[in-house]
């Protein structure tokens, strides 16, 4: 900008006694297409030295001196996206004022635009932020030639800013602000032009009166923000249907942003129609320029043909990937679908659907159709739709009233499917050609004192998304008089026509904006927005209202704790002022939406004090600026806010939900159990705040017509679940319960909105649930739910966003929704249901332990029993009774659902909710396929799924123990349904009961109670149908020893107190910078490691947390050896005792092991007299090294000391720790590259049971050596409890980290292929029984491949020798291979692999991708290269694994995009064995053979599924006898994405002729380990 302004300064002198001669007759407006710069990283004031300086760059590109004026759009300066800091950067603009030469009044960028506009001698229109009183605006200002500022105009809103104040449009009239751009004399011309800035979205909001003066003719100037809206809001159709209507000479320049759907300029002309409709499809900034002599004769420098179908077909191409939204208010309208075959088609189309809004729609079309393309899947479908209503758009329409009459463009026959486009517009065909279209309809001539509540406009949009030229339609109208009854009105009858052919249309119409229209949600008997003077004006009615609010909130890591805070409350306070509502008494925020807790260390900065009854609006020092701005606003409105946030006391964080009265005053506030999935909070003891026990009043006032006093609790679902549900219901007091909710959606029993309805169906309650929204995590959900009535909302944004729902009622149970749905409708169901595919929902990954049985589909009655005997004592039977019908055709689709019935009595998890908890489940559920791993999974895209099954009936029924305590019951069950829309079947449908049964056994009897839950009316659409029971009496003892978590729910804190232990595991990516120290380096990566120490340990149960090796430091040069290094000494303490010995960072993990009481488990360089080592080091609860172990190497840094490994046993350097029981666990830190190097028994020790933990830092290598693949190998041999952390580095093959249990298998794998750090928190009760992992990574077939997908970013090495193997390629059309390959090119080294493969081959799935692997068996026995691990090391290896071609110099090499590949291989078993010699000398082995196998997701197949053994067999020969195992590695369950499946040996005393001599590779060091073995025993 400095530059800038030193050129315009040399200029001012001369300006004095400056006169513009013209040098010819055209004079020349420009309007900018402006793609903004928004980087995230900049400052609002850098943002604007950038935009102020391209704006006169583009200025200077296009530098005339006939230039009279130019336009910039609106929002294309500044980068703001909220009102953060926006003072700095935005001043008052006082009118008059000339910046140039007043710099100290004006703000930096008025400055540099007003002495552009001298300097250029041109009037420079544009959009700036303006302050007026504290508030700002987005305000249009014009500068002239002077550089004065001519005048400034305040703006209603920019479109989806909501962070800026709106302005009453009474006080600032647009069409009343005129300005006058004068150029000087000379011979040829003297001009004098009027000018108006103006606003269409104001024209939208107001009587268009506000926008245009035609009474004083004008050229009107429009700083566009345009965002494009199908079928009728698109940014150049609105453009032209404003010009074409009010015959005006409009410029219209557009902020553009392809990905939002912004873009859009124009000029249109007052005779001549559109000159210029330009959108940049792909980005970009351009100036567009007109040049005229007069009003009436003017045309562009650069005119293009917009009617020209090369153009056109050009154009819509080019518009492919632009984003353009979808009106969502379509599916409201009346419509009725044009026959293609029909020539002539003269209907009426009328509008029925709300009372009072009546209106009807003439038709009259011409068509022809080529009936060769009619059979075309890629071709439009048209719809004659009537419309007579509200609709939305931003805070345009919020909502406001329309009618519509119009031709529009749809996928297929259903309205869902209108607005929206093809992909790819050059494989649509056309067989329609519209030769005439005449569209007619009668408006209501709305007006009082010239203020016209009603306007009309010709509307149409091509491909090309520019609207049909005027020149090829007529658009009319006549006054008429209409009868009805003894009344007469006055009518306006507009008429829109087509009057050339045309084909590619989407859209052809009448728009109507109707300010009059009475839309529901404006509550009260007179109309939304009647008195535009009057902003918003309501009257009070029978009616009073609550809100709830589905809301995703702003998660930006960028922004600050404090900003987020106040952005989402100032969000919380926009959505209450959108309400407009005098009779609005609560409204209720979701769970977690405040703020964005994610870690430890957000709690303190996301907190605040909450001192109990006080009124934050009146005391602002002693409460945060968001509460002060929501209890000012509870007060301002009248409005009782409910709402979440995190609360500090003594040092402890709780989630707390808080109630402000209408008066601001905070009613109560409860702490609740905890977030879901937030695990760094603390939990509350929650017998001391119950619920259900906690009553408020909101509604207290009396009008002439009502008396309303009820009373609310608000309650947690989250609470009711983990304890018995008096906790949270209060049925003597309470009716109604309010729920600020954050829930995770789980299939295929816990949905937010099936949970919902089922705690309401099961306690006739009235419940309000308010949803946080995020679609990534499975978050939303929105419901109301009338005791009797039952649900009247049940709606999820799963797009993500912010909506606010309103409920209208006189008596708590006797009210309606503001926008009511049909949630029972097929159109309803199967547009929802299409919404949600993108929707991510987790799967019960408990569902591997019911009993189930197949429901077969050809038998039309079934009833049967399905007993759960799984668990000891846990005996339990459902009994079904089901009819259906089926359609044959249909039962061989690949993409229908099977259904189970299923039958459960046990534990189950769900985040900490179910910690595990237990339940008792009945019921019918939607799966892939038979296998019960598939169930609760949904097919990718629902309009590809066919419904062969109808459910006419369903009975369940079960009987349940009657548990309970002095009224505390311990067993609950409840109705539970699932529709493929998400939303559960409605309680109309089903039927729910109870009775007491008495049940014998021998000569005891017991109290049961039979639950019976019946389907009664016939379902296609259903994914679950069942009976869900808690019984807190089964909950799973893995979670507190031998006593049953939560069996005494009264005595929950105090008796039974639930002890969890905790390890984790951290991939870590290591923060390195050249250009720093080495100490900064280490200090940087301390930082780090102490931050996920915090967090892990917030819940005071971790007892140890692991890091990879050579994170700390990461050295990359010998030189940097002493500089990165630390001594180590046994037993002392770098916090305290010896802090004077060691640097910064052992201090530093020392200190915070001791703060946070777990065990550390890191890797550093450790310096002894000079020699240096990685060496892995334990600093225990206390912060005392109990352990340092030096390791035998890193992978590739070659410069560090090897220790003889003799003396760094690994297995003999174990350590204790105690867990929170007090119980002393044996550990062992160990490195499987020890492992490799060396003989196992270094590294593994398998006389005594000990958990391993594991610092790695290893390199990936195809197709044997990858990360996971090695991990599983050695725990899946030895049968060991193992930890991993992992070294992250994609670009370098590095990450991956995994735990593995010796009794369950394979429990976490992971790895973060595009970088970064991720901690994995592994729970348990006894170390030797499996526990689980907090939010474990997904492991669901969609996963899998997302996973394999994201593989692609990663690099991977390939194994160098392995063209020294045998081979052979697999013909995979062959169901079977059975064979042998032997290796037998190396003397010495024969080696033989058996093999025995069932396969299958899917033609078709070969046909679906560019790429398919090739798969060969191999056999090798020889050396190999693996860094400084392998150098070379022997190994005997069988395989099979996946190649790119015929060439085995292409195994191990993947294909560069996973979407391309096919799998059209399926291996249905596989079988490999081979011989190996077991050798051995004094317990020293020199053979071990392992498990390897490979996925497309880098991860190893679940062991689960393979079978390892080994059998031990004598050969005799001529010598004597050779004592072999033979290892059997067997493949269980059909895999197609196989990389590798196979037995990787290793054995040390294979010959290497890279060797001298013929003496075995590492015959020396086994040497060396026996004689050092000898000298320690």
């Amino acid at each position: 900008m400095g530059s800038n302004m030193e050129k315009f300064a040399t200029k001012r002198c001369e300006y004095e006694l400056f006169k513009h001669f013209v040098k010819s007759q055209w004079y020349t407006i420009g309007v900018v297409e402006y793609q903004a710069s928004h980087n995230r990283k900049w400052s609002l004031g850098e943002a604007l030295t950038w935009n102020v300086n391209r704006y006169i760059d583009v200025i200077e590109a296009t530098r005339n001196n006939n230039m009279i004026a130019i336009v910039f759009p609106e929002g294309t300066l500044d980068n703001a996206k909220s009102d953060q800091n926006l003072r700095p950067y935005f001043s008052k603009i006082p009118p008059l004022g000339n910046p140039c030469f007043h710099r100290a009044v004006y703000a930096p960028f008025l400055q540099s635009l007003s002495c552009a506009a001298i300097y250029y001698n041109l009037s420079i229109v544009f959009n700036a932020i303006e302050e007026k009183d504290s508030k700002y605006y987005t305000s249009d200002v014009v500068i002239n030639v002077a550089g004065r500022i001519q005048y400034s105009i305040v703006k209603e809103s920019r479109i989806g800013a909501n962070y800026l104040h709106r302005e009453p449009i009474a006080f600032v009239v647009p069409g009343k602000v005129l300005f006058k751009s004068r150029i000087f004399d000379n011979d040829i011309l003297s001009l004098v032009m009027p000018f108006t800035a103006t606003s269409i979205v104001t024209g939208f909001l107001f009587s268009f009166e506000k926008t245009l003066n035609r009474e004083q003719i004008a050229n009107y100037l429009i700083c566009s923000n345009w965002v494009s809206q199908l079928p009728f809001l698109t940014s150049l159709q609105v453009h032209q249907m404003w010009a074409q209507e009010f015959n005006m000479t409009m410029f219209f320049s557009g902020a553009n942003d392809p990905k939002k759907g912004q873009g859009g300029t124009g000029v249109y002309h007052a005779e001549k129609g559109p000159l210029l409709m330009e959108i940049l499809p792909f980005g970009g900034v351009e100036v567009y320029l007109y040049n005229f002599t007069s009003n009436a004769a003017g045309e562009m420098v650069t005119p293009v043909n917009y009617t020209s179908e090369k153009f056109i077909d050009q154009a819509s191409s080019d518009m492919d990937n632009f984003n353009i939204e979808v009106d969502p208010d379509l599916h409201r309208y009346q419509s009725v679908v044009l026959d293609p075959q029909q020539q002539e088609t003269e209907t009426e189309v009328c509008y029925n659907k709300t009372p009072g809004n009546y209106f009807c729609c003439q038709f009259q079309l011409n068509i022809s159709s080529d009936v060769s393309l009619l059979d075309s899947k890629i071709r439009y479908t048209y719809h004659l739709v009537a419309y007579r209503g509200y609709k939305t758009y931003y805070s345009i329409f919020q909502p406001g009233g329309v009618e519509v009459c119009a031709v529009i463009a749809c996928l297929n026959s259903e309205l869902g499917s209108c607005g929206k486009r093809f992909k790819s517009f050059k494989e649509i065909q056309w067989p329609i050609t519209f030769n005439s279209i005449v569209i007619k309809a009668n408006f209501g001539i709305l007006r009082k004192e010239k203020i016209y509540y009603s306007s009309q406009f010709p509307n149409s949009v091509l491909t090309s998304m520019r609207p049909i030229h005027p020149n090829f339609t007529q658009w009319s109208k006549r006054n008429l008089t209409e009868l009805v009854g003894n009344d007469s009105w006055e009518m306006v009858e507009r008429t829109f026509a087509l009057i050339k052919p045309h084909k590619k249309i989407l859209t052809f119409g009448i728009f109507g904006r109707n300010f009059t229209l009475y839309d529901p949600r404006a509550y009260g008997d007179k109309c939304y927005l009647n008195q535009p003077l009057i902003l918003v004006h309501f009257v009070k009615g029978d009616w009073y209202t609550i809100g709830v609010v589905e809301y995703q909130a702003l998660h930006d890591r960028k922004w600050s704790p404090k900003e987020i805070l106040e952005w989402n409350a100032h969000r919380y306070v926009q959505l209450i002022e959108a309400s407009g509502n005098d009779n609005l008494v609560v409204i209720v925020f979701p769970d977690g939406t405040l703020d964005d807790v994610q870690k430890h260390q957000d709690l303190k900065p996301y907190s605040a004090e909450l001192p109990a009854f006080g009124t934050p609006c009146d005391q602002q020092k002693e409460y945060p600026t968001y509460l002060h701005m929501l209890s000012c606003i509870a007060r301002q409105y009248q409005v009782s806010i409910v709402f979440n946030m995190i609360q500090a006391r003594d040092y402890d964080y709780f989630t707390t939900d808080v109630a402000l009265n209408h008066r601001g005053y905070i009613e109560y506030s409860i702490r609740k159990e905890n977030r879901i999935g937030i695990e760094v909070l603390r939990k509350t003891s929650i017998p001391l705040t119950v619920p259900g026990q906690l009553v408020f009043y909101p509604v207290k006032f009396h009008l002439q017509t009502i008396s309303v006093i009820s009373s609310f609790a608000v309650t947690s679902i989250v609470v009711g679940f983990l304890f018995s549900f008096e906790k949270v219901l209060n049925q003597k007091e309470v009716t109604n319960y309010l729920i600020c909710s954050s829930w995770v959606s789980q299939l295929p029993f816990l949905t937010s909105l099936q949970v919902h309805q089922m705690w309401a169906q099961e306690f006739n309650m009235t419940m309000f649930f308010s949803g946080a929204n995020n679609p990534k995590k499975g978050q939303g959900g929105t419901g109301i739910y009338l005791a009797e009535r039952g649900p009247l909302l049940m709606e999820i944004l799963p797009f993500g966003g912010a909506k606010l729902y309103l409920y209208n009622f006189s008596d708590i149970g006797q009210g309606e929704m503001v926008t009511p749905i049909d949630y029972t409708s097929e159109t309803f169901l199967d547009q929802a249901s299409s919404d949600m595919d993108n929707f991510y929902i987790e799967v019960d990954p408990d569902l591997l332990r019911y009993e189930s049985v197949v429901l077969d589909p050809q038998q039309q009655e079934t009833e049967t029993e399905v007993c759960y005997n799984k668990t000891p004592g846990n005996y339990f039977c459902c009994h079904f009774q089901l009819n259906i019908s089926s359609d044959v055709s249909l039962l061989e689709s690949k993409i229908r659902y099977t259904y189970h019935l299923v039958a459960y009595r046990g534990y189950k998890t769900y985040y900490h909710v179910f910690e595990p908890g237990g339940v008792e489940i009945c019921a019918v559920i939607a799966c892939l396929d038979s296998e019960l791993g598939s169930c609760g999974k949904r097919f990718k895209t629902f309009k590809e799924i066919q419904w062969p099954i109808t459910f006419h009936s369903i009975v369940i029924t079960a009987k349940f123990g009657t548990f309970r305590k002095e009224r505390y019951f311990y067993s609950l069950q409840f109705p539970n349904s699932l529709l493929t829309s998400m939303r559960p079947i409605h309680p109309n449908f089903t039927q729910w009961s109870k009775r007491n049964v008495t049940q014998l056994d021998g000569s005891d009897s017991w109290e049961m109670l039979e639950r019976t839950f019946a389907l009664i009316k016939p379902h296609k659409k259903i994914l679950t149908f069942g009976i869900f029971g808690r019984n807190f009496t089964l909950d799973d003892p893995r979670a507190c020893g031998d006593k049953y978590y939560l069996k005494q729910p009264l005595m929950l804190v105090t008796t039974v107190k639930c002890q969890e232990n905790a390890i984790a595991v951290v991939e870590y990516q290591v923060f390195y910078d050249k250009l720093l120290s080495p100490n900064d380096v280490l200090i940087r990566n301390t930082d780090r490691y102490v931050e996920i120490i915090q967090e892990a340990s917030a819940d005071n149960k971790l007892m140890a947390i692991i890091f990879p090796e050579g994170t700390l430091d990461n050295i990359q040069e010998m030189k940097d050896k002493k500089s990165y290094s630390t001594k180590i000494g046994p037993d002392q303490n770098p916090c305290f005792v010896h802090s004077h010995r060691y640097p910064a960072f052992m201090r530093r993990l020392s200190c915070a092991a001791r703060d946070a009481k777990t065990a550390i488990i890191f890797n550093v360089i450790e310096n002894e007299s000079d020699e240096f080592y990685s060496s892995d080091v334990v600093m225990n609860e206390l912060g005392d090294i109990v352990l340092s172990v030096r390791r035998e190497t890193r992978i590739g840094v070659n410069f560090l000391n090897h220790p003889p490994i003799t003396f760094e046993i690994p297995v003999r350097h174990h350590f204790k720790l105690k867990n929170k029981q007090g119980e002393s666990i044996p550990f062992v830190v160990t490195s499987f590259i020890t492992g490799f190097s060396f003989s196992y028994e270094k590294v593994i020790d398998q006389e005594y049971q000990r958990t391993y933990l594991v610092c790695s830092n290893w390199v990936s290598q195809l197709p044997f050596l990858t990360s996971l693949q090695v991990y599983q190998m050695w725990a899946q041999e030895f049968n060991v409890t193992i930890f991993f952390s992992g070294a992250n580095n994609p670009k370098k093959s590095q990450g991956g980290t995994g735990i593995y249990h010796a009794a369950l298998g394979q429990i976490m794998m992971d790895i973060l292929p595009s970088g970064g750090t991720q901690s994995y928190i592994y729970r348990f009760s006894k170390i030797e029984d499996p526990g689980n992992v907090t939010n474990p990574p997904d492991e669901s077939e969609t996963a899998v491949s997302q996973m394999s997908n994201e593989m692609d970013k990663m690099f991977f090495e390939v194994d160098p020798d392995i063209e020294r193997f045998a081979f052979r390629l697999i013909d995979p059309r062959r169901s079977q291979l059975k064979t042998q390959l032997c290796y037998d090119k190396t003397p010495g080294n024969f080696f033989c692999c058996e093999f025995n493969l069932q396969m299958s081959f899917n033609q078709d799935a070969a046909a679906t991708g560019t790429y398919k692997y090739v798969y060969h068996i191999v056999a090798y026995k020889g050396y190999k290269t693996y860094y400084n691990i392998f150098e070379p090391g022997g190994v005997e290896i069988c395989a099979v694994i996946a190649c790119l071609d015929r060439n085995i110099s292409s195994c191990g090499k993947r294909f560069g995009s996973f979407i391309d590949v096919a799998w059209p291989t399926t291996f249905e078993s596989i079988e490999i064995g081979a011989k190996f010699g077991a050798v051995h000398k004094d317990k020293i082995y020199v053979s071990s053979q392992f498990p390897n196998s490979l996925l497309s997701s880098m991860k190893p197949i679940d062991a689960k599924h393979t079978e390892w053994k080994e059998e031990h067999i004598k050969e005799f020969h001529d010598y004597g006898v050779d004592d072999k195992v033979k290892r059997i590695f067997t493949l269980t369950k059909p895999q197609n994405h196989i990389l590798t499946f196979g037995i990787f040996g290793r054995n040390f005393s294979i010959i290497d002729p890279r060797k001298s001599a013929d003496r075995a590779y590492f015959v020396d060091p086994l040497l060396i380990g026996i004689v050092f073995y000898m000298l320690m025993i």
